[in-house]
């Protein structure tokens, strides 16, 4: 029998469900997509929280009258039901939740009083954090129930782009990540002075790259953390005392392993170069102790996206991806983005999900359970390298072969580790396609069939 994976170490797979939780068409539908996410071997899930959507009379330039910011119960108490009982649901079916707090943010807590992204104050930034962890402390009391603990934290969306924090430039110099550290720290203090200091708390959740308007996810986090270039400190800043960065490592338009165009753009090719610069950042002294990273959101488009990748080709991509990340040790989480596609009916939307907008399965929803990727090293040799999610203990997986014109014949059955993984050497065929199959949960999961890749 081949030998298991050689990695002890094991990965958590975070899964950003919001559109399908929180903004669930009703409650069957929620928790049927809870009891979807828990079989398919989901840790955590991402919810993102933006700050308008939970504040009273968002679009005033003045906060409401009498209104405290750091008081849970002077929140209206609609536009949390979703929330909370998305929170229930994902904690009642043994996963874990990580909380996005982000803007865009009511009008009143930006300095003109008139912006939902443009310098936002710290210090209501700090009341509302304060508020939510008093909420999901575990002892706040809803419709005669007590809330669920929230116990992981991710600090604001994407901070490096203009669409989701503003101003990134101030003067012709970069100032986002000025901003950006001082509503880490707002958020960090928040839940220190409501008793949750002990919680998970992750710092970065970076875009890709800059975007029309931003900055690479490298030159923001030298900024966050008052580094120059030579990540040498700058002024006197106090290190950083975070649980992680969190990034999202989309490729867009390029396959996982393919060089973007853009050398600041930290995609799941260059994903090793932040894992290198956050060690870079320990070594001088921006954070108390080397920050691991985490993939808290990612995914690859697929058609029917003008650019996206057939739903084959999907699932391909997403096991080389799984791959890449598992390849470093400082990587401590894989996410995936979307559940359902988004309704291709805007430039922006996203089809990164594991099901088509009609609902309908892609080849990646079975690859998401049972990974397996073909990758060749060399002219004739093959590595088969995989992953069977949620397993809690060694699991028998059979690997196929389908050579043109002939039937399926079985290659070898081998076992996994007990964090899931396995991989054995073969001989590269051309024109060979390779899929596997496991036993799990009282029925057969068959993977799609996929060619080799050949990988940088």
């Amino acid at each position: 029998m081949p030998g298991a994976a050689s990695a002890s170490r094991t990965q958590k797979t975070f899964f950003d469900a919001t559109a399908d939780l929180y903004h669930a068409p009703s409650r069957e539908a929620r928790a049927r997509r809870l009891a979807e996410l828990a079989h398919m071997g989901v840790d955590v899930v991402r919810i993102y929280a933006p700050w308008y959507t939970f504040s009273p009379r968002p679009d005033a330039q003045n906060m409401p009258d009498g209104f405290d910011p750091s008081n849970p119960r002077d929140y209206p108490q609609a536009a949390y039901d979703g929330l909370d009982e998305t929170i229930e649901g994902i904690q009642n079916h043994g996963m874990a939740v990580i909380l996005t707090p982000s803007g865009p943010f009511p009008k009143w807590a930006s300095r003109s009083g008139r912006s939902n992204l443009k310098y936002p104050k710290p210090t209501l930034f700090r009341d509302w954090i304060y508020s939510l962890a008093r909420r999901y402390s575990g002892n706040f009391e809803v419709h005669g129930r007590n809330l669920p603990n929230v116990g992981r934290w991710a600090i604001w969306n994407e901070p490096n782009l203009h669409t989701f924090l503003k101003p990134q430039f101030k003067n012709g110099r970069p100032y986002s990540p000025e901003l950006y550290r001082q509503l880490f720290l707002a958020g960090q203090a928040g839940l220190q002075a409501s008793g949750s200091g002990g919680d998970q708390i992750l710092i970065g959740e970076t875009a890709t790259s800059s975007g029309p308007v931003g900055l690479n996810p490298i030159p923001f986090l030298r900024g966050v953390m008052c580094l120059n270039k030579r990540f040498d400190p700058i002024g006197d800043c106090e290190p950083i005392d975070a649980d992680g960065w969190s990034h999202h490592p989309y490729g867009y338009n390029f396959a996982p392993h393919q060089k973007p165009a853009n050398p600041g753009m930290i995609s799941m090719r260059r994903i090793t170069k932040l894992t290198r610069a956050l060690g870079r950042v320990a070594r001088a002294g921006g954070t108390e102790r080397r920050l691991d990273l985490f993939i808290t959101e990612y995914g690859i488009l697929s058609k029917p996206k003008s650019f996206g990748v057939s739903l084959n080709q999907q699932a391909g991509y997403m096991a080389i991806s799984e791959y890449l990340s598992w390849l470093d040790p400082h990587i401590a989480a894989y996410g995936q983005y979307l559940m359902r596609d988004d309704p291709d009916v805007y430039e922006s939307a996203f089809t990164t999900g594991l099901r088509l907008a009609t609902g309908r399965k892609k080849p990646s929803y079975r690859s998401f359970q049972l990974t397996l990727l073909p990758k060749r090293e060399g002219r004739r040799s093959l590595l088969l390298w995989g992953y069977v999610r949620a397993v809690s203990n060694r699991k028998q997986v059979e690997v196929y072969v389908k050579d043109n014109g002939k039937r399926p014949r079985l290659l070898r059955r081998v076992r996994t580790d007990r964090a899931g993984y396995f991989k054995f050497h073969n001989r590269y065929r051309a024109g060979r396609h390779w899929f596997a199959r496991v036993r799990f949960g009282g029925r057969t999961i068959e993977g799609p069939r996929l060619r080799a890749y050949s990988l940088p």
